[in-house]
């Protein structure tokens, strides 16, 4: 769990919240840890944009790999689900953002993209169940303080090494 108070920063009137522990996944399972949390505290509003950030992810088989934000109320968004070929991205940081120009591509490389759902999939518990939401905006106008929960899992058996990331991280635009 990490705090806000402990490891954030302002971006032009946008508060970066970081969670830099690993997040790994083996091969048909969920993450370790499941979920991987961040908890913010002391922002005034309401969300008017988020984006979601995952740092330095390797993974060799991203078409078995679907990536879900849930917010402190309970709002689910599927970030990445079941996309790109192999070979996957070894290092690159992937931007989630409803106002990026394009879906997450099929030779997954550092950038910007929207939420993608290339396969539909439903995340074992204690995710949510579904249907997820597909856009970052289903948390404007929603209280940013809480925990925040990155689910990540692999949905195919065989041919896939694990997951790796060096953390994950959220940027909040307040309303105020």
């Amino acid at each position: 769990l990490v705090s806000l108070t402990a490891n954030s920063r302002p971006i032009h009137g946008q508060v970066a919240v970081n969670n830099n522990t690993r997040v790994s996944v083996g091969d048909n399972s969920p993450g370790n840890p499941y979920p991987s949390t961040v908890s913010v505290n002391g922002i005034p509003g309401t969300i008017a944009k988020i984006q979601v950030k995952i740092l330095g992810i390797t993974y060799f088989t991203p078409g078995d790999l679907g990536l879900m934000l849930v917010g402190p109320n309970g709002t689910a968004v599927n970030l990445m689900s079941r996309c790109g070929d192999s070979p996957g991205p070894f290092g690159e940081t992937l931007t989630f953002d409803d106002s990026a120009p394009t879906n997450v591509p099929a030779a997954i490389v550092t950038g910007t993209y929207r939420p993608t759902v290339c396969t539909a999939v439903t995340y074992a518990a204690p995710a949510p169940a579904g249907p997820y939401g597909n856009l970052l905006s289903a948390f404007n106008g929603q209280d940013p303080n809480g925990t925040w929960k990155l689910f990540s899992q692999d949905f195919a058996t065989g041919g896939s090494t694990p997951f790796d990331s060096f953390g994950w991280s959220i940027v909040i635009t307040p309303t105020n």
